[in-house]
């Protein structure tokens, strides 16, 4: 499990965690997504760019706004990450 770094899912699979989305819980899919991001196709930095994108696009961020904004939204991963 490369993605559970917490170790949340693992502990969901053992029971410590009740009702968790997608283990015990069921995963409810969005009726009506604004937005969906493949992350599992798409690298940190692709996924940021789409959704920075989308955001330009639907006028939630201006384009005078773009470097300073974007530069704030993104953080370098950890080594776990």
């Amino acid at each position: 499990m490369g993605r559970d770094v917490k170790g949340l899912y693992k502990k969901a699979r053992a029971g410590t965690i009740p009702n968790f989305t997608g283990i015990s819980d069921p995963y409810e899919e969005p009726k009506n997504c604004d937005l969906n991001v493949n992350t599992g196709n798409m690298t940190i930095d692709q996924c940021v760019a789409f959704v920075l994108k989308h955001m330009v696009e639907k006028n939630i961020l201006s384009r005078k706004a773009e470097p300073i904004i974007f530069e704030s939204l993104i953080k370098a991963a950890t080594k776990d990450e």
